[in-house]
């Protein structure tokens, strides 16, 4: 869900007009997303491995974003 608010707001950023401000967003939104796969990855290889995610990682995870 996250991932996708931030691949739609990156959408909307784009369509603004031009400047630095629209280029600095765009900039943020693309490390968001970065962070957000990263921790995707890091889920999905824990639970290919057969390993549990804790509970305690996701509340830190989604904690950080606000939620």
């Amino acid at each position: 869900f996250e991932l996708t608010k931030v691949k739609k707001q990156s959408e909307l950023v784009s369509l603004e007009n031009d400047g630095i401000e629209k280029e600095e967003k765009i900039n943020n939104l693309k490390e968001e997303e970065k962070i957000i796969l990263e921790k995707i990855k890091y889920i999905e290889e824990k639970e290919i491995k057969g390993e549990e995610v804790s509970i305690e990682e996701l509340e830190d995870f989604f904690a950080k974003r606000g939620f």
